[in-house]
């Protein structure tokens, strides 16, 4: 037999092996599908997500938080928490669109349309079933996005090195 039916025999006759993949569910349960941004004025915006939240369980999944972390040409720019009670079927996904205002000092805006690099990462905090526990699900997306204005950086007492 040459080495090369040997290899295939190997690789697709099994000889009783199971794929390492079978059973196993890797796939992450929140995605980020979309992130937009508005800028209406220089101390109010609008941070728009869309996240798919998968429950690959026999049992519901409750999303009870989410906190995240907004990017904006690499400077860090938002933090926030907001509560949720976003349930979710087993072996079911849906799709949580959060619209969030943005409030903050007056700063400098480029106004028009706006091609920005943005990012966001965070958690999901979830529950299974009647588990009292939390679990949290990290999500993180970068994108480049046209927004309706844009921040100036570095902010008014940023140094231009700084990302916070």
């Amino acid at each position: 037999m040459s080495a090369r039916a040997a290899l295939l025999i190997a690789l697709f006759g099994g000889g009783g092996c199971v794929p390492l993949s079978r059973g196993l569910d890797t796939r992450s349960p929140v995605e980020v599908l979309s992130i937009g941004t508005s800028f209406p004025t220089d101390t109010t915006g609008r941070l728009e997500v869309k996240l798919a939240i998968s429950n690959h369980r026999e049992e519901r999944l409750l999303a009870t938080g989410i906190n995240w972390d907004l990017f904006f040409d690499g400077h860090h720019f938002s933090t926030g928490f907001q509560s949720l009670s976003f349930e979710v079927v087993p072996r079911d996904e849906r799709v949580l669109s959060l619209s969030v205002p943005l409030v903050f000092r007056r700063m400098p805006l480029r106004e028009g349309p706006q091609r920005v690099d943005v990012a966001i990462r965070g958690q999901i905090q979830t529950l299974s079933g009647d588990a009292n526990d939390e679990v949290g699900y990290p999500f993180s997306r970068r994108l480049e996005i046209l927004s309706d204005n844009a921040p100036v950086f570095p902010l008014p007492g940023q140094n231009p090195g700084e990302t916070r």
